[in-house]
């Protein structure tokens, strides 16, 4: 099996980073929606901040920690893929705390919730994966920024 070229393995990571980014936004506004505030608050909406916390940091130092491995691999089409499973890890936790705060407003109607949501899209996007940020957090040797830009280049 031939590999994805790095133009698409960059183009895949931004795609994948929209897609989550939109995911959010659109669940926030659909359950805003439907919301009822006449729901009784949940015991759970006091402890959201701190477990949307938790996922926040545990997504930040899991891509943080696997990126850094991932720069230590000589091979650059396994340094990009060690490089996208990390940065997966990191959105996904990251969006896993969003859901939390959603589904904690849809559950109780306490706009708190869909701000803390809102918030944590903000760090969300704060993740896009700029080609500068990829060239850093891997360490690239000006041979494998050359692989990166080269639409021709497949591992």
């Amino acid at each position: 099996m031939q590999q994805p070229s790095t133009a698409n393995w960059y183009n895949g990571l931004k795609i994948l980073f929209i897609a989550l980014l939109a995911g959010q936004v659109l669940v926030c506004g659909i359950v805003y929606a439907l919301a009822s505030p006449s729901l009784a608050a949940s015991d759970l909406v006091k402890y959201a901040p701190i477990l949307m916390l938790l996922l926040d940091a545990a997504g930040f130092f899991l891509g943080k920690n696997r990126s850094a491995a991932a720069a230590q691999i000589a091979d650059v089409p396994r340094k990009f893929a060690a490089y996208r499973a990390a940065q997966v890890i990191k959105y996904g936790l990251t969006e896993g705390a969003t859901m939390v705060a959603v589904i904690l407003y849809f559950a109780s109607g306490d706009l708190k919730m869909l701000a803390l949501a809102l918030v944590n899209i903000g760090v969300f996007a704060t993740y896009f994966p700029a080609k500068a940020k990829i060239i850093n957090d891997l360490q690239l040797s000006s041979q494998e920024q050359a692989l990166l830009d080269d639409p021709n280049f497949r591992g």
